[in-house]
């Protein structure tokens, strides 16, 4: 009760006396120069004419060399195409707002912002643009747009993005041998085009089967076989009333998102109609699946404390028997005197769901029972501070979490193996001292 108080095959090559090794995706290794050509495969209806790269209209690269070309993957993303090591040019980067994630050392990476292409490191491992397009007549506000750059794996070469002092953008790939190279590269790095730098991250990449399988794959092939996985935010059962497909982005929407099964979605279950291509029959079949073929010990999943970001959906058929019921959070004047939080802010707009305290227990007993018939080995559990905001009415913020979390522990204990959590964003006293009492 609740109540408040493998091998590779060798080959003799025409440009060489000696044997060579040929690689994957048409490479080999080479004895001579050729002139290398490469791609940019986008999807979001690419444009390269007069050595202007734009995508939806908007100048991305300007000066483009004729040996790139373009070639569209899907709506609006993309890849773009390159010896054992080859520096090209891609194109003009001037007067844009800029932010660069670049390996300042070995071991780590680091932001850095510029406007210009000289102000791009070497070692860039992710670029994204800010494209302006002027003021919006209906709302009197400038209307930005943004393009992200991130190089990628192909085969086997790496690929890095700098720049220079002509504020030329340039691609850097390579295969970290010098008897390995080839002439061509197709999908060196991939673009992608949206309203809002946060999504765009996050769409490009964005949480599904096959790109699960192809990161899994490219860590074996590299020589480094994952053995744990976490799925994160993206397999679950959701729905986003404040957030229409086809309409302008809102900002902070998605943290009104709203879940409306325990179940995965139709991205990880066949599920007639709507069943988006290449989704396995169940989350059980993929989680089986990626284990046996990739040798994974543990597959974790994510799920917020209370279930999404913005909880449960009172009116949903799936989640009516947690009785959830719409609550708006309340800050403190803590919370309030420090940086404030997008999440928040759009939670206090938009409302969270919350689980009856009483009904807590069968919910994580309800969830994590079903993850453990779909083969799944435990869970990370966010958003752990959002109890200290709702809790004025249920008993306060102490006595809610010590509620909450000490429902979750049983429950983990009781359909686990083992102490199968990994909590996340819970840095207050009061989640902190609950876990070690």
């Amino acid at each position: 009760m609740f109540s408040p108080p493998t091998t590779t095959p060798r080959l003799t090559s025409p440009f060489s006396t000696t044997n060579q090794r040929l690689l994957s995706k048409g490479c080999r290794r080479l004895g001579q120069t050729r002139r290398w050509r490469h791609s940019m495969l986008v999807n979001a209806k690419p444009l390269l004419k007069d050595g202007t790269r734009s995508v939806n209209g908007k100048d991305a690269l300007k000066g483009v060399p004729e040996n790139v070309v373009v070639a569209p993957l899907t709506g609006s993303s993309a890849f773009v195409d390159a010896s054992s090591r080859i520096v090209f040019k891609l194109g003009l980067i001037q007067d844009v707002r800029l932010l660069c994630l670049y390996r300042f050392k070995i071991w780590w990476m680091i932001p850095r912002m510029g406007n210009s292409g000289r102000d791009i490191p070497i070692e860039t491992q992710m670029l994204l643009l800010e494209a302006r397009e002027g003021m919006d007549s209906q709302s009197s506000k400038e209307h930005n747009s943004y393009i992200i750059f991130l190089p990628v794996l192909d085969g086997e070469f790496r690929s890095s993005l700098q720049g220079n002092s002509f504020n030329e953008l340039e691609l850097c790939v390579e295969s970290g041998d010098p008897a390995v190279v080839t002439s061509r590269s197709l999908n060196a790095v991939f673009m992608n085009y949206g309203d809002h730098p946060f999504d765009l991250v996050k769409e490009s990449m964005n949480v599904n089967p096959q790109g699960i399988r192809d990161g899994l794959r490219s860590l074996s092939e590299g020589g480094a076989p994952a053995k744990f996985l976490i799925i994160d935010d993206g397999w679950q059962d959701t729905i986003n009333e404040f957030q229409k497909d086809g309409e302008p982005f809102i900002e902070g929407s998605r943290f009104g998102g709203r879940l409306i099964s325990i179940k995965e979605n139709n991205k990880f279950r066949a599920a007639g109609d709507v069943t988006e291509s290449g989704a396995p029959d169940s989350l059980k079949d993929f989680v089986s699946e990626i284990k046996s073929t990739f040798g994974l010990k543990y597959v974790y999943v994510w799920h917020a404390l209370l279930g999404y970001w913005g909880g449960l959906d009172p009116n949903a058929s799936g989640t009516k028997t947690y009785e959830p019921k719409l609550r708006y959070p309340i800050q403190s004047s803590g919370n309030l005197a420090n940086t404030r939080d997008l999440s928040i802010d759009a939670m206090e707009k938009y409302g969270i769901g919350v689980i009856d305290p009483a009904k807590i227990s069968e919910f994580y007993g309800d969830l994590h029972s079903y993850l453990v018939s779909q083969n799944v080995d435990g869970v990370k559990v966010d958003v752990q501070n959002i109890l200290e905001i709702i809790s004025s009415g249920l008993g306060g913020r102490v006595f809610l979490t010590r509620h909450f979390q000490q429902e979750l522990e049983k429950s983990i204990s009781t359909n686990f193996q083992d102490n199968s959590i990994i909590c996340c964003m819970g840095h207050n006293t009061d989640s902190i001292y609950q876990y070690i009492l």
